[in-house]
């Protein structure tokens, strides 16, 4: 399975100092060969030669942690490895989309160049122009990496905006008014000499620029790492009232929010940022064509995709060689753009894909703008095609495909179903119900539509497997462990001392949907709320009246509104009642439960 490359630049953003609001636009810089070759740290920012990322532009520095190359960070997978499951931890966010940014260019995790740039340096390149080649994606306007650009929606604060100069352009020297820090333009180079990139069009400059024109920040930068604010906290209130927390894998910064659409880049700046589809922000975009065009393919004949920092860190992954890894490919049956209106990556795409049909390999097999959620990358059965964001004007899903959000947590083109449709009152029969999804997948209710009504649900990755009897409560590892009606299993699993089921524990989820029958949960146990009374994720719990019904560890913790003093297996207690004969529950100070000691 390939995976397309773009802007993939977390590993270039992690590691490449910030430039403060200060400094001299003619100081060193650390950028020339042989500059990159003297032993000597030209631009003082503490790394010298290939250790510094402004040098992995050249071929004699690629093999310095793979700076190079970006395939370690995007962040424009749309989906993360873990978030292929439909579900997590009972909650509305199986699938986050938003974990990583979403550009709407590609549909693999494969970054391209991490290199940095000296602080301020123009370098003579345009960094807001994309491909210069000839599949360049938008003509060059002729400014340059420093130069704001001249256009309405330039970025640049009017004198009543609140939000200050937030993401205008900025160089070291000039800095930022209002914002604390100017993220300077970081150059890149995707492919070199050790990473060439195959059936490359010759003359196809795949040389690009990461946050062009540089891009002021509120972050408050006090080391050399992207850390100060919370992506976890909604309230967190450094990125201010015009910028939104992000996520970057290992770090994290404050962006300018927007609002996307699909026709251009909302109020982001014009030379080279668009507003991106999950996260709403503004945000570097594609290069050009050639950055749309290029994906990591499997080459090597080991199952999965083996990039090149995946080959240094464990070569015994890549047939035992640190070049063994996954070749870069330009497909040149491509018809994707880099649309110098968004700055994502476009592509017409199959005139009869739509969302839940299988994939293989290539976004251009589903829907125009879609996305394939490949087997190898996701684990999506034979692959799913869809569309992020189905939910903007102009954005809706082909065909039959419904736009939903339950479980997925961004708007997403799905194949519908009718969830337990054909449902017997023999539960053995509950084990194969897909509701009308092809082979793999569970049908998860909308959220809003009655039992039995037509496309009341819609098709995500379920779990079918060969446990026949009922084990609600019972240790597990993984989803596979637990019994499945409807392919709703879930395992609690026991991460640590704090993951509140020790051992792990079998669950089912949406037991307490329109549709599913009353006893799917099992004789003596029980459905419950598992997000709150305002919530609609509901589990299975092992029943019980007292703690010597449940497993060793566990309290039979009473349950509000239960008849006949009904509770449910659980680690927490909050009285000795829950617990069983000599055992008292203890509850830490401040705390209203505690545990069975």
């Amino acid at each position: 399975m390939p995976r397309r490359i773009n802007r993939l630049f977390a590993l270039l953003l992690l590691s490449a100092p910030l430039a403060s609001a200060c400094g001299d636009d003619d100081a060193a810089t650390e950028l020339s060969a042989a500059e990159c070759s003297d032993g000597v740290d030209n631009d003082g920012d503490g790394r010298t030669d290939c250790d510094d990322l402004a040098c992995a532009v050249h071929a004699f520095c690629a093999s310095a942690e793979d700076a190079g190359r970006r395939d370690a960070g995007s962040l424009d997978a749309g989906l993360s490895e873990d978030a292929a499951a439909p579900v997590d931890g009972g909650e509305d966010a199986a699938i986050d989309a938003a974990t990583e940014m979403d550009a709407g260019t590609d549909s693999g995790r494969d970054g391209g160049t991490d290199a940095g740039s000296a602080a301020g340096s123009d370098a003579g390149t345009d960094a807001g122009t994309p491909d210069a080649g000839a599949d360049a994606g938008a003509p060059d306007a002729g400014t340059d990496a420093g130069t704001p650009d001249a256009g309405a929606d330039a970025g640049a604060p009017d004198a009543g905006d609140l939000c200050g100069d937030f993401a205008s352009p900025c160089t070291p020297s000039r800095g930022c008014t209002s914002s604390a820090f100017c993220q300077r333009p970081l150059p890149f180079e995707l492919g070199g000499v050790d990473d060439a990139i195959r059936d490359l069009p010759p003359g196809t400059d795949t040389m690009g620029v990461f946050f062009p024109g540089g891009y002021c920040t509120p972050d408050d930068f006090s080391g050399d790492t992207l850390n100060v604010c919370d992506p976890d906290d909604p309230a967190d209130p450094t990125c201010g009232p015009c910028g939104a927390c992000i996520d970057l894998g290992q770090d994290s910064m404050c962006a300018r929010t927007c609002a996307p659409n699909v026709t251009d880049n909302s109020d982001c700046r014009d030379d080279g940022y668009t507003c991106d589809l999950s996260r709403e922000v503004c945000f570097p975009g594609c290069n050009g064509d050639w950055e749309c065009r290029i994906s990591r393919e499997d080459t090597n004949g080991i199952p999965g995709i083996q990039t090149p920092d995946d080959c240094e860190r464990a070569p015994a992954d890549c047939g035992g060689s640190t070049s063994g890894f996954d070749a870069l490919v330009y497909d040149t049956s491509s018809l994707a753009v880099c649309n110098p209106d968004t700055w994502r990556c476009e592509f017409p795409g199959s005139s009869t894909a739509e969302g839940g049909d299988p994939c293989t390999r290539s976004d251009e097999e589903c829907e125009a703008n879609g996305r394939c959620l490949s087997e190898d990358e996701f684990g999506w059965p034979s692959g799913y095609c869809t569309k992020f964001r189905c939910d903007l004007p102009g954005n809706e899903c082909a065909g039959g495909a419904v736009c939903e959000t339950r479980r997925v947590g961004t708007p997403l083109c799905l194949a519908g179903c009718t969830v337990a449709a054909g449902a017997t009152a023999d539960p053995s029969s509950w084990l194969s119900n897909t509701g009308g999804c092809r082979t793999g997948y569970a049908c998860v209710w909308n959220g809003r539509d009655p039992a039995g009504a037509a496309n009341n649900g819609h098709c995500l990755p379920g779990e079918f497997n060969a446990v026949t009897t009922e084990n609600i409560g019972e240790p597990c590892d993984e989803d596979a462990d637990c019994w499945s009606p409807f392919g709703q299993a879930f395992c609690f699993v026991d991460d640590g001392p704090d993951s509140g089921f020790p051992g792990g524990y079998c669950s089912l989820l949406d037991c307490g949907v329109p549709g599913m029958p009353a006893e799917v949960c099992g004789a003596g146990n029980v459905c419950i709320d598992l997000d709150g009374a305002d919530g609609d994720i509901t589990g299975c719990l092992a029943g019980c009246t007292r703690a010597d019904e449940c497993r060793a560890g566990y309290a039979c913790s009473d349950l509000d509104g239960m008849p006949g003093g009904q509770g449910a297996c659980l680690e927490s207690c909050s009285d000795d009642g829950e617990c069983r004969s000599g055992e008292v529950c203890s509850i830490p100070a401040g705390e209203s439960f505690g545990t069975c000691v």
